[in-house]
């Protein structure tokens, strides 16, 4: 084994004259040193020495070879990075790249990255200043405005898109942030007017504070939304009444945000087809203050629809009981690295029935306001009528499309006679108003003028 030279400043002799290189030797090509062994310059082959077979670690020279400079940065200054520049499509810049945020602690930097700005602004709130942001939107009924928000909805949506981001993933996310920030938070039952106000208790007296309460694990918090809106589906017998069911499809009541109104959801979460963790992760962001936008298409709400007329409770045992996969490998983390600070995962709980998700699914369309803002007439009308044809009963899967449905299609006509009759208002009050008696848009004063110049 050769000893590593030193150099000492001042004991290496004169240094060498510049000299211009041999134009003999530019076009040479520099060859590979061969692959020996350090300890005995033996070379690592076969038996009989020969090098013409790749060696052990030639596949992990050649990937180091390939990989850009910015492939070459550490996983924690990529974080960094992605989360500074808020631009999402760096992590489709590369398949290297994007395995590495496949990692749960890379995810959970990410997004906390992501939605932190929004959860700083609405989960940090006192409860008088809860009150006050939630009297003054009741009172202007207006939705919370962009600037109300915080974080950045290009960048949340980018995140969102990734397929590999899961409701576990942003749940365990939302309780590493909250348990660094370390503040005592209340939340409002009803974000964005989810909860409806039961102003009294079973015995027949009034709550206090009944329209807060504590957050101490967002993972929590969710869960008993989640559980009481299966809840409400259990009894098959349920059908759209709003005096029944705790929900509200009104958004203009206040309450905190999970993200901004104006991230978009992803696509694979309205078009199908459906398991209960998707389902959770679509009411995750409903909850939160998601909204139809004008950049969805109405393909893809039509597409899932129809997947959720056509779910099955065989498809939905075979996805639940299906275990997840292995994450990709995650290069230049030890197992002794940020994941420990993750959650732990939710515990197993028996999935919703097939009929219990389709009712839920329906509600969460006609919450997002994908019947009512999003699905051009004719469609609405035409599924209308399909259910009121296949419907068996007013408690079936089709008997809640059919009111749901018919509630929007009812909205939107009463919509365009109100716009109709306005304008018609418009123009009536337009051809009835008077101009005011001016002598030089009178044309009989004018005429008169012009007779009487000589």
């Amino acid at each position: 084994m050769k000893l590593t030279p030193i150099k000492v400043r001042g004991k290496g002799g004169p240094s060498k004259v510049w000299q211009p290189p041999n134009p003999a030797n530019i076009n040479k090509k520099r060859k590979a040193p061969e692959d020996t062994d350090h300890d005995n310059g033996e070379d690592r082959g076969t038996h009989d020495g020969s090098s013409k077979i790749p060696k052990a670690g030639s596949s992990r020279r050649e990937l180091e070879r390939r990989l850009t400079t910015l492939e070459m940065l550490p996983v924690e200054l990529l974080e960094n990075i992605v989360t500074m520049s808020e631009n999402p499509h760096l992590l489709r810049a590369s398949l290297w790249i994007g395995s590495l945020f496949t990692h749960r602690s890379a995810m959970q930097e990410l997004l906390i990255g992501a939605f932190a700005p929004t959860w700083d602004r609405w989960h940090s709130l006192n409860r008088d200043e809860i009150w006050d942001i939630e009297i003054r939107r009741v009172a202007e009924h207006r939705l919370p405005q962009e600037d109300d928000a915080g974080g950045n909805p290009e960048f949340q949506s980018g995140i969102l898109a990734c397929e590999w981001v899961t409701i576990d993933h942003l749940l365990s996310a939302q309780k590493v942030w909250y348990r660094r920030s370390r503040k005592q938070r209340f939340t409002i039952k009803n974000p964005w007017g989810w909860w409806l106000v039961r102003k009294h208790a079973e015995n027949g007296k009034e709550e206090d504070d009944h329209n807060l309460r504590p957050v101490e694990d967002p993972t929590a918090v969710f869960e008993q939304d989640w559980n009481a809106l299966v809840k409400e589906f259990e009894d098959p017998r349920t059908a759209w009444d709003g005096e029944k069911l705790q929900f509200s499809p009104n958004p203009r009541r206040g309450g905190y945000l999970e993200l901004h109104p104006r991230t978009r959801v992803p696509d694979h979460l309205l078009k199908g087809p459906w398991s209960p963790k998707k389902v959770e992760y679509l009411f995750w962001l409903i909850r939160g203050g998601a909204q139809i936008l004008d950049s969805h298409h109405w393909e893809y709400t039509k597409q899932g629809y129809e997947s959720i007329l056509s779910l099955t409770d065989e498809e939905l045992f075979e996805q639940y009981h299906d275990p997840d996969p292995a994450p990709l490998p995650f290069p230049g983390k030890s197992s002794k690295d940020k994941d420990q600070e993750g959650a732990p995962p939710r515990p197993q709980r028996e999935p919703p029935t097939a009929e219990q998700l389709q009712k839920i699914l329906i509600f969460l369309f006609h919450k997002l306001g994908v019947f009512y803002n999003h699905w051009p007439m004719h469609l609405l009308q035409e599924k209308h009528e399909d259910a009121i044809t296949r419907s068996n009963g007013p408690h079936d899967v089709l008997g809640i499309a059919i009111n749901m449905l018919g509630e929007s299609l009812m909205a939107r006509i009463n919509a365009q006679e109100l716009a109709q009759a306005t304008r018609r208002a418009y123009l009536t009050t337009q051809n009835m108003r008077i101009r005011p008696l001016d002598p030089l848009y009178s044309p009989g004063l004018q005429s008169n003028r012009r007779s009487s110049k000589p």
